[in-house]
């Protein structure tokens, strides 16, 4: 499958970049300042709406437990709240969600 124009000229496919949203994080790197080294990268990238655009489109509303990865500078919890989608502690309580 061929990668769609906009991912080619995204900063996360920098060689560079690539480890800090891989699936495996640097050796060293804790995953909280993995998250921040991609946040930034991300904010510094050409196609962060067009990224968070394919995210929201290819995720729906699953629950973040199901996501992975950061895209658009966004976690996973992050993206599934701006779904609204279940949290996971909603999803494991019963609980839909609403206040």
């Amino acid at each position: 499958m061929t990668a769609a124009p906009w991912m080619d000229r995204s900063l996360c496919r920098i060689p560079t970049y690539r480890p800090l949203f891989a699936d495996r994080r640097p050796h060293g790197m804790s995953q909280t300042k993995r998250n921040a080294a991609a946040k930034a990268v991300c904010g510094r990238c050409p196609e962060e709406a067009t990224c968070l655009t394919y995210a929201m489109q290819a995720e729906g509303t699953t629950a973040a437990s199901h996501r992975a990865g950061i895209y658009a500078g966004r976690t996973a919890a992050e993206r599934a709240q701006l779904a609204g989608a279940e949290s996971d502690d909603d999803a494991s309580d019963g609980q839909d969600g609403a206040a």
